[in-house]
């Protein structure tokens, strides 16, 4: 491979048992690289119900299809951002605030350097 795409291999062998979690960390990052999952986990966070939100209260800013909202969804949930619930015939979404902890220490690491 001539230039990083993301997909190399190369190192992972050098990586200590702390920097083999760090992939986690950068599934947060990638999720967070779209406007449009950033402004859903700003409004998940403004909600303070038990519940969380459901997919049309998420969504209804953002004129998109139900293809483009589960994929969305799928990023956030694989970074572990979100968690989705089915309640009835709603899908509910809540933010888990944790993950956006590590975020938060993964750049206080970047500031430290």
């Amino acid at each position: 491979m001539s230039r990083f795409d993301g997909r190399s291999n190369l190192g992972n062998s050098l990586l200590s048992s702390k920097q083999t979690a760090a992939p986690d960390k950068f599934l947060i990052l990638e999720a967070l690289a779209s406007e449009v999952r950033y402004h859903v986990l700003k409004k998940l966070l403004a909600d303070k119900s038990e519940t969380g939100l459901n997919i049309r209260q998420v969504f209804s800013p953002f004129p998109l299809k139900r293809p483009a909202m589960s994929h969305h969804l799928g990023v956030l949930e694989r970074a572990g951002l979100i968690i989705c619930a089915k309640q009835g015939r709603d899908v509910h979404i809540k933010v888990q605030k944790d993950k956006l902890q590590e975020l938060a220490a993964l750049i206080a690491d970047l500031l430290l350097i």
